[in-house]
């Protein structure tokens, strides 16, 4: 395998990652962004504990209640 090859295989797999989020329609100009966006992203999820349980997730904070009772009332014409 050449350099070329290792450069086109790059490529391909950062265009899958690329596709699999949407971005089919990006230039592969713009694919070296793709790469960072995925370290970035890769570096927030190691950084999470890995001990987090669905209890822990902050969804669960939020008032639904309070909100629900205070909807507001619709009109009579």
């Amino acid at each position: 395998m050449t350099q070329g090859d290792n450069a086109d295989s790059e490529t391909e797999t950062l265009r899958e990652i690329a596709d699999s989020c949407g971005l089919s329609k990006l230039p592969d100009a713009n694919l070296p962004e793709v790469e960072n966006a995925l370290a970035f992203a890769q570096s927030l999820t190691e950084r999470l504990p890995n001990t987090l349980v669905p209890s822990d997730e902050p969804a669960h904070v939020f008032p639904a209640a309070y909100y629900a009772s205070a909807r507001p009332t619709t009109r009579k014409a």
